[in-house]
Formats: C-alpha cells, structure tokens, sequence
C-alpha cells in the first residue's frame, strides 16, 4: 500500500457508507491514475484535501438512499454499481451518484417501497430490466435513470493539447453553436432525450417494458440526470419541464419523464404524478 493510498483510504475510514462504497475506487486512483492526473477525480480531490463538509455531504446522501431502498453499506455499494468506478474516466463518478439521488427525490415526492431491482437471469443470459420499481397513488412505477453529459465535450478540450484540440472540432466532437445562449442549452437538451430513448434499438423501452411484466407494474417513468457545470446554469427547472413536455409529445411509450440536473435541484417530472391517496 503506498502513501496516497493509506492516508485516502484513513480519511473514508470515518466514513462508513464511503467507505463501502470508494474503498476500490480509491485504491484504483492511487495506483492507476498519474499523480498529476488525479485532481480531475472530484471525490479523491476532496478526501485529499479533508474537506469535511463535503465528505459529510456525500456520506449523508449515500447513508439517505441506503435507508429508503432498505440496504445496508456493503449490499448498497453492490447493487448501485460502485465497482464500475474503477475506469480513467472521472465523470464516471457523476453516473454513479445519479441513481442514488434520485431515490432521494423519489422518497421526498412521496414515493414508497422504492426497490432496486438486480440484473434479470433468464436460461439465455441476462433481461434488460429498469433500475427501481416504487408505488405512488396506488400504482406501482418501473422507473429508468439514464445519465447524459452535455459538457462532455468542453471538459475534454481542456485536457487536449492544440493539435488534439483542432482535430476535435475538425470532426464535430466539440460543442459547436452558442452555448452562452440559454435556447442552445434547451435544444440540446431534448435532443440528448430523444437521443437516450432511442439508442440501442430503444434499449430504455426494452427495460421498462420487461419490468412492468416482470414486477407488476402499470406505469413507465424515464428519469434524465445531468450534472451541472458553467453555462447550464442558464437553464432552470421550468426550461427542463418545458423540455419534457416536448419530448413527451412525441413519446408515447413512456408514462412519465423526469430531469434531474445536478446535486441540488429537485427532480421534475411531466405529467403530473399522481396524488398519493389516488385511488389504483
């Protein structure tokens, strides 16, 4: 065990949800990730620098989620995927931390026996099944998050040196247009949507459907996180469910679409959801 390892791994000891679920994650970053590499890594840097409030911050949501969906740290750590942290990308970390926050919000609107559903085995491998199921209103909810990264682009060209840098807006892969603009923002964000439910032969379909005959359930909920950064800030909660009430226009197969953008902002669902004394 070397000297990054042994001192992170010491500050996370104190923490007993992170430490379930980053213990590996930060034995990959000190021993895989350049030295100079690993200020991108947003939670070493933050163990690094002992900044308690944030540790507590993090800690408090994972501790939150674990209670609502009846999980211990270790079984919470599992079945919410940390091990796929361990990759040189560090914005992994973000598509992670989506499914856990977003149970939080679930809970907060009055959904209940929120449940994380395990991978599907059938006698031919493994069925696409959505990640949690919940009650509202006497209905019963297969709900998908999905992650989208709308500044994928702008945090890779900074890490490009001019050549790589060039080549990345010969061939499209940087954020053209006006991102400045609040519209911009609007546009791209139903497009990256509409992008997520049709990829993979409409993967997301596939997932709620399996769910809704595997679980019971009567409703389809598709729940979009993204996380915050530089002028996505021009986009607010309202500018979101405008969004999802377009999408949801041309998208019958889902009940009911969600958007989470970042750690503080409440989810937004459209259509309304249902009461929680509405009848089934």
């Amino acid at each position: 065990m070397n000297d990054c390892e042994r001192e992170a791994l010491n500050i996370i000891q104190g923490y007993p949800m992170m430490d379930a679920a980053f213990r590996g994650y930060i034995i990959y970053i000190c021993n895989k990730v350049p030295e100079d590499e690993r200020e991108w890594y947003d939670l070493f840097k933050i163990v690094s620098e002992r900044n308690a409030e944030q540790l507590a911050r993090v800690e408090c949501w994972l501790s939150k989620a674990a209670n609502i969906v009846g999980l211990n740290a270790e079984q919470f750590a599992q079945q919410f995927d940390f091990r796929t942290l361990r990759t040189d990308d560090p914005e992994k970390l973000y598509d992670v931390l989506a499914e856990p926050l977003v149970v939080i919000d679930l809970h907060q609107i009055g959904f209940g026996s929120i449940k994380k559903l395990p991978e599907a085995k059938t006698s031919e491998g493994s069925r696409k099944v959505a990640e949690f199921t919940a009650i509202l209103g006497g209905h019963k909810f297969a709900i998908e998050v999905k992650t989208r990264r709308p500044e994928k682009a702008i945090l890779e060209i900074g890490r490009m040196s001019d050549e790589e840098a060039v080549e990345a807006v010969i061939s499209g892969r940087t954020l053209l247009g006006e991102p400045t603009k609040a519209y911009w923002w609007w546009y791209k964000c139903k497009d990256d949507i509409i992008r997520k439910i049709e990829e993979k032969n409409r993967r997301v379909i596939e997932q709620l459907d399996n769910t809704c005959k595997d679980e019971s359930a009567d409703r389809k909920m598709l729940v979009i996180y993204s996380r915050r950064h530089s002028y996505s800030w021009r986009m607010g909660s309202g500018d979101y469910l405008s969004v999802l009430k377009c999408v949801k226009s041309k998208e019958n197969e889902i009940d009911y679409l969600g958007y989470k953008a970042g750690f503080d902002e409440k989810t937004v669902i459209y259509p309304s959801l249902p009461s929680r004394n509405t009848p089934h």
